[in-house]
């Protein structure tokens, strides 16, 4: 009776163990799906997959290379996600050195539980060089033509950027490259200039992502020189004894200084008092950039502009900024937002900002927030998703940095 007894209590055991694992695994935050040929279906193996990160509580949609994994041998693939992130796919297929296939890039939003996600499958194109590409060129500067642009068409390569052809653009304004191979392309373009409106010389840069290429279809597209000016990002500081501090700016690829009170020169060098203010004079450092306009945003808020100093009031406070700060934003501001009846915001923070102006303060503030936020005017409502944030918590030496884009 007592073998009995165990040999019951044992297959209770197994039968809770295997029902507690069934469970855990169907909530395993995994991404799987396949790899195939776009004209056949068929299953391919040991395909390069290179999987790209965008953080979804951000507004921008830039991606980061992550990790590169292969299908199996019957095409399959598997990786395990983070929930605090959105992917997109990417793969090729190679006879030895020789990239043979390329697909076109593959989104995936994961959820916020920990389940299985099945993407859609990843079709690979064969490599054809019987594309074209049509680029033409306009300006929307005033003041400054096309000429003298200096253009490179490049190539995705895994996860490299290959040169493919460059140029320098004269008084024409349209470009044939012909013999393109299936592919992603990007087209970077570079121009030094004077800028009438800025009264400054800059160099406009950007870089364009095309649509992707089959090799057997031409395809047209229209380069704008152009940029966005960067509003007055003030820059307070707020120590807890007075004291002396230095200010830098890195400005990245493409991001020009065009104006700053005080001036900027090589950095400040500013004496702060208890209360924030800058040399007895000053609230806060004040600077202004152009930057590019190449920007692709996820998230953000529509009002419309009928009382929309009122929700940018409300947007403010929820970040985290004081009294003065959010009164300093709006008294710049307001008055802005005649030109459209809804206008998408769209703000971006440390890190994001990063990508265009980093920002070092010495000594080094234990608490820094650093926030942009971009408008783009709309004749319709739009239901964009919201951002996640949490709200900026003031500790010790306090560093705060609010700035503002107009992108039409």
């Amino acid at each position: 009776m007592k073998n009995v007894n165990l040999i019951v209590l044992g297959v209770v055991i197994l039968v809770l163990f295997s029902g507690c694992t069934s469970t855990t695994s169907n909530k395993e935050n995994t991404i799987s799906g396949k790899v195939i040929f776009y004209d056949n279906s068929i299953p391919i193996a040991n395909a390069d997959i290179y999987i790209y990160a965008n953080d979804k509580y951000t507004c921008t949609s830039e991606y980061w290379y992550s990790h590169k994994i292969e299908t199996n041998s019957e095409g399959e693939y598997t990786f395990m996600y983070s929930t605090e992130n959105r992917y997109k796919l990417y793969s090729e297929l190679k006879s030895g050195l020789i990239t043979t296939h390329y697909s076109q890039f593959v989104y995936v939003d994961t959820s916020e539980e920990l389940i299985p996600i099945v993407a859609e499958d990843i079709a690979l194109y064969e490599k054809s060089e019987n594309s074209n590409i049509n680029l033409n060129f306009e300006s929307n500067i005033t003041g400054v033509d096309t000429d003298s642009i200096k253009v490179i068409l490049s190539k995705l390569e895994g996860t490299n950027l290959v040169k493919i052809d460059s140029f320098v653009t004269t008084d024409e304004v349209s470009y044939l490259i012909e013999n393109v191979a299936t592919g992603h392309y990007y087209v970077n373009i570079e121009k030094t200039t004077f800028v009438p409106e800025e009264n400054a010389i800059v160099t406009l840069h950007n870089i364009y992502g095309l649509s992707f290429i089959d090799g057997i279809n031409a395809m047209e597209t229209t380069i704008f020189l152009d940029y966005a000016m960067d509003e007055k990002p003030a820059i307070y500081i707020y120590p807890e004894k007075a004291e002396k501090f230095r200010v830098s700016l890195l400005f990245k690829e493409g991001v020009n200084l065009v104006k700053s009170i005080p001036s900027y020169n090589a950095g400040w060098e500013i004496f702060v008092d208890v209360n924030g203010k800058i040399e007895n004079k000053y609230d806060y450092l004040f600077y202004e950039c152009l930057q590019p306009t190449n920007f692709k945003f996820q998230n953000g808020y529509c009002y419309s502009s009928e009382g929309i100093d009122s929700e940018i009031d409300q947007l403010l406070r929820k970040i985290g900024l004081n009294d003065i700060e959010i009164e300093d934003f709006i008294d710049y501001w307001s008055g802005r937002f005649n030109n459209y009846d809804y206008y998408k915001i769209y703000p971006i923070f440390n890190n994001e900002i990063d990508n265009y102006v980093e920002l070092d303060i010495d000594p080094k503030p234990d608490s820094i927030l650093r926030v942009w936020l971009y408008f783009e005017g709309c004749n319709n409502y739009e239901e964009l998703s919201k951002p996640t944030f949490n709200q900026f918590k003031r500790n010790k030496i306090t560093a705060v940095e609010w700035g503002g884009v107009m992108i039409n």
